[in-house]
């Protein structure tokens, strides 16, 4: 009996992985993250100053694996240290080191106000007093 239970299972494995279903590659689904913004902005900065990875993170006094994260936008720095960061790479002002990004707006918050036509504010039962 425990021969057929294997050759069930297996029969189920090989019904799952020949289902016909599709994937779609993995890079048409990751989002552009505000991180992924960052580094890649961060990145070409850096490519502007002329130098690599290595010794832009000598220069701020940070790992080479903490600035590899930067870069590709898996992590974004601390905001303490991006006066370093504009330092090391020539740039002026601070906010030169975000890149332009659209803002997401966020709805109105809804009043809870009572209307002023005098009406019992819905949505609340009205307790007896």
């Amino acid at each position: 009996m425990p021969t057929a239970a294997k050759s069930s299972k297996a029969a189920r494995k090989g019904a799952a992985r020949g289902s016909g279903r599709k994937r779609r590659p993995l890079a048409g689904r990751i989002p552009v993250t505000p991180a992924r913004k960052f580094g890649s902005h961060l990145k070409e900065l850096v490519r502007d100053a002329g130098m690599a990875a290595k010794d832009f993170a000598a220069q701020i006094g940070r790992s080479d694996d903490t600035v590899w994260y930067w870069l590709r936008g898996e992590h974004v720095p601390h905001i303490d240290e991006w006066p370093r960061i504009a330092e090391a790479l020539g740039i002026g002002n601070v906010r030169d080191l975000v890149p332009d990004m659209p803002v997401r707006r966020r709805r109105a918050a809804r009043s809870r106000k009572a209307p002023l036509d005098g009406a019992k504010p819905r949505g609340r039962r009205q307790r007896k007093r």
